[in-house]
């Protein structure tokens, strides 16, 4: 979440966001962005096409239920929900663990 963080500038969803505890990642955020420092920009572009997927059907098929799978502590649904409050009824989120 720490490289997807400039994803939700000017987002909904960016407090939420910027309120999530991301220490526990710290050690292999370091690590990785010392051997790839440009792998948030990586990371930023899945967001943006998982964003641009879900969104395609919400055009089409409305009122939706949205369901995200294994959806960690990214807070796509809280920022769908909010766009698109019309054509979302209902969100869930299901993961192991990390909601």
């Amino acid at each position: 979440m720490r490289w997807a963080l400039p994803f939700y500038e000017k987002s909904p969803a960016q407090r939420f966001a910027e309120q999530l505890d991301l220490s526990g990642g710290e050690q292999l955020y370091s690590g990785c962005s010392a051997i790839c420092p440009w792998y948030g920009e990586v990371i930023q572009n899945r967001k943006y096409f998982m964003k641009k997927i879900i969104e395609r059907p919400l055009d089409i098929l409305n009122p939706s239920q949205l369901l995200v799978l294994a959806a960690g502590q990214s807070p796509v649904a809280l920022e769908l929900s909010l766009e698109r409050p019309s054509q979302i009824s209902r969100a869930f989120e299901v993961d192991i663990s990390g909601i």
